[in-house]
């Protein structure tokens, strides 16, 4: 056989192990589609969902299991974004404990360079329900919608994102019925590589 030729099956022998990994990846994260953080007071635990992407979308019910009692640090769950090309700036929806009404304010954040620059709340959710959030991110456009009460809307100039999670104080549920990242810039980037393969082997 032709060494080129033969170089040539090789690299798409590899080419196609990769790409079966990076799925098999996925749909490997996707099966693990419900998981708790756990955080004492004060204290913040963070998941990553997924590499940087320049789309998202997920469906989650978020159950704050148990909360500590504390004044500068309530129990809070969040679902959001940082900009991949400065961690420091996010936009976030949050589930915060309040002990004075005795519900969970719900709403979203912004930050840049890790200062909150705006904060609107959304709904007062029941202390006893776990809300279903719709968050997806497109062309820098965030949506959030919670227990389909309707769509809202936040523009950034975010390019790529990573999406994550995170709990403050307590114990926090995630369970997915839906996450969407977009792989396919990565499969692109990757499988590009090889493209030009069978022309170098003539």
């Amino acid at each position: 056989m032709n060494p080129d030729k033969k170089q040539t099956y090789i690299n798409y022998a590899k080419a196609i192990a990769v790409t079966a990994g990076l799925i098999a990846g996925y749909f490997g994260f996707f099966v693990d589609k419900a998981f708790t953080l756990n955080a004492s007071t004060s204290d913040q635990k963070i998941r990553v969902l997924g590499e940087e992407t320049d789309k998202f979308s997920t469906n989650a019910k978020i159950q704050i299991v148990f909360g500590e009692i504390n004044v500068n640090a309530p129990t809070s769950a969040y679902l959001g974004i940082f900009d991949a090309r400065d961690t420091s700036n996010t936009i976030v929806f949050y589930l915060t404990k309040n002990r004075q009404e005795q519900v969970y304010n719900a709403g979203y954040k912004i930050f840049e360079n890790t200062e909150k620059v705006f904060q609107k709340e959304l709904a007062a959710i029941p202390l006893d329900s776990s809300p279903e959030l719709f968050f997806k991110y497109d062309q820098g456009v965030v949506t959030i919608n919670i227990d389909k009460r309707g769509d809202i809307k936040v523009h950034s100039d975010f390019g790529k994102i990573i999406p994550y999670v995170s709990a403050v104080s307590g114990q926090v549920r995630f369970r997915f019925s839906e996450l969407d990242i977009n792989y396919k810039s990565a499969l692109k980037d990757f499988i590009s590589q090889f493209q030009k393969q069978p022309e170098d082997a003539n």
